[in-house]
């Protein structure tokens, strides 16, 4: 029941005026800015602890681990005791060692292909022209490849104008 009283008052962006959609759009924009900042604040966050020295049960890990006095920091604390728990039968913990290195590698692997797949579109089209008069008219400007145009044969242009007979 609640669920249809909340689609009742939704609105569709076509159903509202041009300038309160503009109002939503960029109240939009406004929240999007905000929560990425808050998500990078978080990631740096999380950098610079991950990055900090390891003290207490955490260096005490990392020194059973036989990992140098400069390798002694909390990731490789963070690192080591999740292998520990996938070791001693944790699902969660496998799930999530298995999901970052192969994440890893897949997305390496996307980026070389993707790399290869534009090494090889720049081989095929050679050099690449700006067909447009005027680059400065705001519009968007194409670049597609120059195609040498071939020499008709007059021989058979007529041909082709009078049916080819």
């Amino acid at each position: 029941m609640a669920k249809n009283v909340r689609e009742k008052n939704l609105r569709s962006l076509g159903e509202v005026s041009k300038a309160e959609r503009s109002e939503i759009c960029r109240k939009g924009g406004i929240a999007s800015g905000e929560a990425r900042r808050r998500k990078a604040d978080i990631r740096k966050a999380m950098n610079e602890l991950m990055s900090m020295p390891a003290v207490g049960r955490a260096k005490e890990l990392v020194k059973d681990a036989g990992y140098t006095e400069d390798e002694q920091v909390n990731a490789n604390a963070v690192a080591t005791k999740l292998f520990q728990m996938a070791l001693g039968g944790n699902q969660r913990a496998m799930e999530l060692l298995i999901d970052y290195f192969f994440k890893a590698s897949e997305d390496d692997r996307k980026a070389k292909e993707s790399q290869a797949r534009i090494d090889a579109m720049k081989k095929n089209m050679g050099d690449l022209t700006v067909n447009s008069q005027d680059e400065d008219d705001g519009g968007v400007v194409i670049y597609l490849p120059e195609i040498e145009k071939e020499e008709e044969d007059p021989e058979k242009g007529e041909e082709d104008a009078t049916g080819g007979d």
